[in-house]
């Protein structure tokens, strides 16, 4: 395998890992606003250090600003949300994102669905709708606020791949270096509302330092192999996610699914296996 499928694999081995490190965190004394903050902090230094101190004219294309500040929301959301969900429910619920990016594709790009994107549409609605299915209710709805941040971050994430796709293409580093910065924003402004100030003990600070330019590597080295494959390809290899969330969170946390947990996990990999797939481009003949 080459290295670019590689490290695409890597990169969705290490995001299915990231909530570890928050929840050593969590049990050493740091909130979930705290250690963003610290953790973001530390990740927008090392992108502003290597995007050289740039950003990009966001004022001139305010989609930029919106991308970036739907990204912070997906991380953000996502590592809150792994820290006190179970992993691979929040997990299952961020991949709903096909659940939004058809409908927001075809409103922003004015790509019509197809066969594809309403089969894709339909097997996410689904497992979904199973995953969410409160008993004592008797219909789909979050059982707890996290659940609903979970959600958000699976909505954040559409909106943040249609626009990659709207955008016109150019030096990721700056782009790298605002998302950074939003997020940044993001966490403090959550961390203010707590009225929490971040602890300043040797060893979270170290972890949060780590996790910060951990989540900067993995994002680098994630644009570098998306850059280098196919788009299908990409988006398959990316959907690994799921196994290692599953297998991590059943080895660090002794957290396990329930068979309608499961049913619905295989309708949301489907989804992402079916809206990644795209048919081989119909052979060009030579002749004249």
């Amino acid at each position: 395998m080459n290295r670019p499928a590689l490290t695409l694999i890597g990169t969705a081995m290490c995001w299915a890992a990231i909530w570890w490190p928050f929840r050593w965190l969590l049990e050493r004394g740091l909130s979930s606003a705290q250690a963003n903050t610290l953790a973001f902090a530390f990740g927008a230094v090392g992108a502003l250090i290597w995007s050289r101190g740039r950003l990009p004219a966001f004022l001139r294309d305010p989609r930029l600003l919106v991308m970036a500040l739907a990204s912070a929301i997906c991380n953000l959301g996502y590592n809150a949300a792994a820290t006190h969900a179970p992993v691979m429910k929040v997990v299952l619920l961020l991949y709903t994102a096909p659940l939004w990016t058809v409908p927001l594709a075809w409103w922003l790009l004015h790509e019509r669905p197809g066969l594809r994107g309403y089969v894709a549409l339909a097997l996410c609605s689904s497992g979904a709708l199973l995953m969410l299915w409160h008993p004592a209710l008797g219909y789909p709805w979050p059982a707890t606020p996290w659940e609903w941040v979970a959600l958000l971050a699976g909505l954040s994430l559409a909106v943040y791949n249609v626009l990659i796709r709207a955008l016109p293409h150019g030096d990721e580093r700056p782009r790298v270096a605002l998302i950074f910065l939003v997020e940044l924003v993001l966490a403090a402004g959550w961390l203010l509302a707590e009225g929490e100030m971040p602890a300043s003990d040797a060893a979270p600070l170290g972890m949060a330092a780590f996790v910060g330019l951990a989540m900067l590597g993995i994002i680098v080295a994630m644009q570098w192999g998306l850059q280098r494959l196919p788009a299908n390809l990409a988006a398959m290899l990316m959907s690994t996610e799921l196994v290692f969330a599953a297998l991590f969170s059943w080895w660090w946390a002794g957290e396990a699914m329930g068979v309608r947990e499961i049913a619905g996990a295989l309708l949301v990999a489907s989804a992402a296996l079916v809206s990644a797939w795209q048919p081989a481009p119909a052979a060009v003949s030579d002749a004249a």
